[in-house]
């Protein structure tokens, strides 16, 4: 990855880019329509919102570590979400959990999709 942002290739420099755009896109889609499934009407706008911006950064660095071949990052990355977000996992521990995993699913497929794509 590091020679992508030596000497770049405007292919892989546009799949990278398109890449993380489709990361961002299908996993907001992805999990808005899984939790909306289970029902849960009652979940205040500010756990909604807290979320979307979390699940963004989260997208962004598991996609980035696996980039990098840094799998091992990935622990502290959940590990990290789960100490911030504590008392909502308190709160809506199903919804949490659901979230979470379509979201870091969705980032892990998609970061080994665009690593394929590169040739890395």
């Amino acid at each position: 990855m590091l020679m992508v942002l030596v000497n770049p290739d405007w292919y892989e420099v546009s799949l990278l880019a398109i890449g993380y755009i489709l990361t961002f896109l299908g996993s907001t889609f992805l999990v808005r329509k899984t939790v909306s499934a289970l029902g849960k009407k009652d979940i205040e706008k500010k756990i909604v919102d807290t979320g979307f911006v979390i699940g963004i950064c989260e997208n962004f660095i598991i996609v980035t570590l696996i980039l990098a071949n840094e799998i091992t990052g990935l622990a502290v990355v959940f590990a990290a979400k789960t100490i911030v977000r504590y008392k909502d996992i308190s709160n809506e521990p199903e919804y949490y959990l659901v979230g979470t995993m379509v979201n870091f699913t969705f980032s892990l497929l998609m970061g080994i999709i665009i690593k394929y794509l590169l040739g890395y």
